[in-house]
């Protein structure tokens, strides 16, 4: 009895890098979910990236259950237990649960993070109707910002987050692939919600999709042809991306980021192709980076 009482349940992996007072306030919500007698919580300073920051935490961690959490992520009441259920109910070793998140209404008030939630079709899609049932879905809808799944399962598959990745960018979605590769079934769940809390200005979403284009560098040598993105494809999408290369392509940009920054009242295909641009700079970037290794 007395070892039952003390096995860990979850280990509750959260990377962070300088952001105390908002990992607080998450931290807060999250200690009224867990019961601190049978679940972790294991903190990481991601100075290398929050691939490192997660395999150093799992290295660490206990329980019989991983579950990944953002510094930003504040969870909703019923959090924890939704988790709980669905392993209790689902015991297979290879099957994960990814949990509902969305964008706080308190972030969502200025122009360039209203465009970010809506019209750019690129933060938190799920591109699937929300239901009151469990359903399975695409391994790539695996995010680290509210996923569970058994350690026993990373153990036995040696899964672990490449630490190729410099930023928070595709380092998720690289392990979804690998774990998909060794069988993970892949589940989703309304009920398990978490609120980001992170209001984006224009500076910061412009820095967010070049880190997005730096995790592509590393992405492109990793995932079969057709599983990658649209603009890393040998295809098209890299002659887009050289495209984006050419001097004219920098003018342009610096005209249409003086546009966005100047106005509430930009079309949605600038923002799309300062998108584009972006990530073709965090690319070029890493390239080059790579190139004078």
């Amino acid at each position: 009895m007395e070892n039952s009482q003390k096995r860990i349940r979850f280990s509750i992996i959260i990377p962070t890098l300088k952001r105390q007072e908002i990992l607080k306030e998450a931290l807060a919500l999250l200690e009224n979910e867990i019961d601190k007698t049978r679940d972790e919580i294991i903190i990481v300073e991601g100075k290398n990236g929050p691939a490192k920051a997660r395999n150093e935490a799992i290295k660490k961690a206990k329980g019989k259950y991983l579950l990944f959490l953002n510094d930003d992520s504040f969870v909703e009441k019923g959090f924890i237990k939704s988790h709980i259920d669905f392993h209790n109910s689902h015991k297979s070793e290879s099957t994960g649960m990814v949990g509902l998140t969305e964008n706080h209404p308190e972030t969502v008030k200025i122009r360039t993070m209203k465009w970010l939630v809506g019209q750019s079709g690129l933060h938190f899609n799920y591109r699937f109707k929300y239901t009151d049932k469990i359903r399975l879905i695409p391994w790539y809808y695996l995010w680290t910002c509210n996923f569970s799944m058994k350690r026993s399962f990373l153990v036995k598959n040696d899964l672990w987050f490449c630490e190729d990745f410099p930023t928070a960018a595709w380092e998720d979605i690289e392990f979804a692939f690998r774990a998909k590769q060794s069988g993970l079934k892949l589940y989703f769940d309304s009920q398990a919600k978490v609120w980001h809390f992170h209001q984006l200005n224009f500076n910061d979403i412009k820095n967010r999709f070049i880190s997005h284009g730096r995790g592509l560098y590393y992405l492109k040598s990793k995932l079969p042809e057709n599983f990658l993105p649209f603009l890393v494809k040998n295809n098209t999408g890299g002659v887009i991306m050289s495209v984006m290369e050419w001097r004219i392509m920098n003018r342009i940009r610096n005209i249409l980021e003086w546009i966005v920054k100047t106005t509430d009242n930009y079309p949605n295909i600038i923002m799309q192709w300062l998108v584009v641009k972006w990530k073709s700079d965090g690319y070029t970037f890493e390239s080059k980076k790579m190139s004078n290794l």
